[in-house]
């Protein structure tokens, strides 16, 4: 009788557990990239808001100061009886008041929007006294100054 020398061959090795948390984890890895992008983002974008709007207020002021000093050139050259250098300085003082009052800079606050209206609106009458160099326009030119002084600083 022949013999079976048939090794038993080893079993065959279990195949490895199927993955059941590997879409959970993919999902939480995506949550996590995505929680890290907004954090460094929101306040980013809340930070260059910020800064933003300090820029446009710190333009704003600047026009204003602007506007206030060529009207205090045109008050000094006037003082100085030197007509042509204060008719200069008004017209730039005028035109910028002009560009102030149709821009909405002032959307908020009225109060201003008029006093730069009412400015505005003396640009004809101031600008004949200049060009007849009329003495009576010193002491307008210097009001406007010292009134437009007090505007500015109601607006603070």
């Amino acid at each position: 009788m022949q013999s079976d020398d048939v090794t038993p061959s080893p079993p065959l090795p279990n195949p490895p557990p199927a993955r059941r948390g590997s879409g959970k984890r993919v999902l939480l890895v995506l949550l996590l990239l995505i929680a890290a992008f907004l954090g460094g983002y929101v306040p980013a974008t809340w930070h260059a808001r910020a800064l933003e709007t300090t820029l446009h207020s710190n333009e704003l002021e600047l026009r204003l100061a602007n506007l206030h000093r060529r009207l205090g050139v045109a008050a000094g050259e006037a003082q100085r009886n030197n007509y042509a250098s204060a008719s200069a300085a008004a017209r730039e003082f005028f035109d910028g008041c002009g560009a102030v009052v149709t821009s909405d800079a002032f959307a908020s606050q009225p109060r201003t929007r008029i006093a730069f209206s009412s400015y505005a609106a003396q640009r004809d009458e101031i600008m004949s006294q200049l060009a007849s160099a009329d003495p009576q326009v010193k002491e307008r030119l210097a009001s406007m100054f010292l009134t437009m002084d007090g505007v500015l600083a109601r607006r603070d």
